[in-house]
């Protein structure tokens, strides 16, 4: 049943079936087709009641476009009494029932709204996902939440209520420079007239100052601006006049949406923005953002009240730490000074076109004038080395709240955004120069535990899970029972507490001039945030660490948090981290044994780390599991901050599902779930040449589902495989634009992509390769 508010100008649309109902609701800029669906549960392997009745669906979609005049959206909901693990979540095992709604749902353009696994059918201890809202991509984009209902009404079917925002936010026009189209040589000429005047690099911010003055003035003379679009004013102009044209003007302006879109993807340079449609969870880093609800229930609509929100919350204060002691520290190390070369290459390596800071100048500036800048950037980097000062818009962030990843449609929340700083690009420069010089350290004298997999060269997750499995094959040969706690760092760089981050660096002998530069760089940090295109004002950060988004920061947080791993590992426990994630094993000869000494031993460790750290760990990302091979594993319970956690049948590792049997049922049910979505958003990009569409199949798509196959494919049941081939066909027939009852052997040859089964065997082959070429103190080295 679906409700129309009252007073919406809805009209009723015919259909063929009784419990199929078609409702047009006629907005200003569009239409929106409701089709509430009613299908009784399956019955025979064929189910042509479910394959007409999605017929009917298509039939009537087809019938309304032919007669509007205007946009038209879709959305289909109701009962559909069909299992499928795109929308069932990792309970659904080998189920095909819901084929075809995922062939209506490639044909038009739908995308599951719904939360995966979201329970909408309840009936004594039976739970199940049968109740789906399916909805095109536009109005998908609009939701601030889509979730069921919690109040009872007497019906063992949840309610699914959907909340768009309605906002309209009026936006100036921007004009951007075209750096593709600036005139280099005379911006060379400019600069390199202009470095006379100078004052001398040993006053950094004298200096830094007069550089940027030169540099923007260089960079706005010669460089071209974009210009408005005419087909955008020519669009206005002909709807004012075309009141009593509408269909005219809706030919004309369809027709120009196509061509425009058909030359966009013509243009492979656009290969990449394309893709970023691929994803339909993700948004747009300057989307609209609704209104928030502070925690006494009450909403924020205001601009500037958001913006101070989510400074408050991105940026939280830091509990009271003790002081560290300065007192028994080794002797740290020499520094080696910063060449030419150092600086050359890291100006080479950054992205080009990626949005700048507060000064508003790319990496391509630089990267172009750098034979006329090299002495100049060189003495900078130096002066700010030794004399372990930072210039004022180094420390300036723009903070963009981007929505995080997933199916969560519930934005009333800040924790539901996450920070993404613009940070000043010759900062990130100097900063990617540090972050490279320790890392070097770390590698050559073994400087952190060597199980630290985060943010260090040639360690990857799949080596992490890897490592994690073997131990839990070991266990089993021996008969005993692998226990496993994982624990998440809140907030991660922003929860960083500075003197404790300097202490731990002089602990493991990084040279105190970088350690000295790390303490400039963490002090007096500034931030502006932008909140539906309008930028705050700057406020200081009382207490802020690394920032998100700095190429130094990831280094910096592996010595925060290096202690957790100090613990001796030994036979019958032991430790890995990656980055903010901490996982710890226990050995032991049942699950009750495991569990009591982990909460015996490894949570007093880890609260004793918080309170010496000041960082908390997030209680609702804490997983514990145990593995073993029983027909039943007993559920423990494990005490954490006075709240009481169960143990689980499943437990997520660094985006790899581990089940207690190691069977990998959960894993492929995820993974084939994240392909088909990124397969039918590739189905939406019409008008790609077969070759674009291959990249980004190759790009977007089969990395989802091949992410960590070393780990799992070499133990995966022939009989899985299959529901790859499924997403591959999806995937093949949007190569080549074939009907959906193309074979999908037949579709992957046409395409030119490799079987399933063929690609992850390479992907494990060229693995193991790589694994053999590993350093013999690498800590995968036992397992090659």
């Amino acid at each position: 049943m679906i409700w129309i508010k009252k007073g919406v100008n809805a009209r009723p649309v015919a259909t063929a079936y009784p419990d199929l109902t078609a409702v047009l609701i006629p907005m200003e800029k569009r239409n929106i087709l409701v089709f509430s669906v009613y299908m009784e549960p399956r019955r025979n392997a064929i189910d042509m009641e479910l394959k007409n009745m999605i017929d009917e669906i298509e039939r009537v979609v087809r019938t309304t476009c032919a007669n509007l005049y205007k946009e038209l959206e879709i959305i289909v909901a109701g009962d559909i009494n069909r299992h499928d693990p795109l929308w069932g979540g990792d309970s659904i095992r080998g189920s095909e029932e819901g084929a075809p709604i995922i062939d209506m749902m490639e044909n038009l353009g739908l995308q599951n709204l719904l939360p995966r696994g979201t329970a909408t059918f309840e009936k004594g201890y039976q739970m199940a996902t049968i109740n789906l809202m399916l909805i095109t991509e536009r109005l998908a984009a609009e939701a601030i939440s889509c979730e069921v209902w919690p109040k009872e009404y007497g019906s063992d079917h949840k309610a699914i209520v959907i909340k768009f925002d309605a906002r309209i936010i009026a936006k100036e026009p921007e004009t951007r420079l075209l750096f593709k189209h600036a005139n280099w040589g005379g911006m060379r000429r400019t600069v390199q007239m202009g470095l006379r005047n100078l004052p001398p690099a040993t006053n950094i911010k004298s200096f830094y100052n007069s550089l940027i003055t030169l540099m923007e003035s260089a960079v706005h003379k010669y460089t071209p601006r974009t210009k408005p679009s005419p087909y955008g004013q020519r669009n206005c102009e002909m709807e004012d006049r075309a009141k009593h044209a509408k269909k005219l003007f809706f030919d004309t302006s369809h027709r120009q949406k196509r061509t425009h879109w058909r030359d966009f993807l013509s243009d492979h340079g656009n290969i990449w923005q394309a893709a970023k449609y691929l994803d339909p969870s993700s948004a747009s880093p300057f989307s609209q953002i609704p209104e928030l609800i502070r925690e006494d229930g009450v909403p924020i609509q205001e601009n500037t009240e958001i913006a101070r929100k989510l400074l408050q919350d991105f940026f939280p204060p830091v509990p009271d730490v003790p002081t560290p002691s300065e007192s028994n520290l080794p002797a740290q190390m020499e520094a080696v000074p910063i060449t030419k070369e150092d600086v050359r290459r890291v100006v080479f390596a950054v992205s080009p076109y990626k949005a700048p800071g507060v000064d508003g100048i790319p990496a391509i500036v630089w990267r172009e004038l750098w034979p006329v800048l090299q002495d100049r950037l060189l003495q900078l980097f130096r002066n700010s080395l030794d004399q372990s000062y930072l210039p004022r818009a180094w420390k300036v962030a723009k903070i963009v709240p981007l929505r995080k990843g997933g199916q969560n449609r519930n934005c009333k929340k800040s924790k539901s955004y996450r920070p993404i700083s613009l940070l000043s690009t010759l900062g990130k420069i100097m900063e990617s120069i540090i972050a490279e010089r320790i890392s070097y350290l770390v590698e050559e004298h073994d400087l952190l535990p060597k199980h630290h997999y985060g943010a260090r060269k040639r360690r990857s997750t799949t080596q992490a899970v890897l490592w994690i499995a073997q131990k839990i094959f070991d266990a089993w040969r021996e008969r005993k029972v692998l226990s496993l706690i994982t624990f998440d760092v809140k907030g991660v760089y922003n929860g960083v507490a500075k003197d404790v981050l300097l202490r731990r660096m002089r602990e493991r002998r990084v040279p105190e001039i970088w350690v000295r530069w790390a303490d400039a760089f963490c002090s007096d940090r500034e931030a502006s945030i932008l909140v539906n295109g309008e930028l705050s004002e700057r406020v200081k950060l009382k207490q802020v660490g690394p920032p998100q988004g700095s190429p130094l920061s990831p280094i910096l947080f592996l010595f925060f948090n290096a202690n957790l791993l100090q613990r001796k590992g030994g036979g019958e426990h032991g430790s890995i981290a990656f980055v903010d994630d901490y996982t710890v094993w226990v050995i032991g000869k049942s699950e009750e044994e495991n569990t009591g000494y982990i909460q015996r031993q490894v949570i007093p460790q880890i609260e004793l780390w918080e309170r010496e750290s000041g960082a908390t760990f997030e209680a609702d990302k804490t997983q514990l599991i145990h593995f073993n091979r029983k027909q039943s594993v007993p559920v423990t319970k494990v005490t954490i901050k006075g709240n009481q956690m169960e143990s689980s049948e499943t437990a997520k590792l660094l985006g790899i599902v581990l089940d207690s049997k190691v069977r990998w049922n959960s894993h492929v049910a995820r993974a084939t779930s994240k392909g088909k979505i990124a397969a039918l958003a590739l189905t939406r990009l019409k008008g790609l040449r077969p070759e674009t569409a291959k990249q980004l199949y190759l790009a977007t798509v089969a990395p989802v589902m091949d992410y960590g196959s070393p780990v799992w494919f070499p133990k995966l049941p022939k009989r899985h495989i299959q529901k790859f081939r499924q997403v591959q066909a999806i995937g093949a027939r949007a190569v080549i634009g074939a009907f959906r009852t193309v074979a999908c052997s037949i579709a992957e040859v046409e395409a030119g992509l490799e079987p399933v089964d063929i690609r992850l065997h390479y992907q494990v082959r060229q693995f193991c390769i790589n694994s053999h070429t590993l350093p013999e103190k690498h800590p995968f080295w036992t397992l090659r």
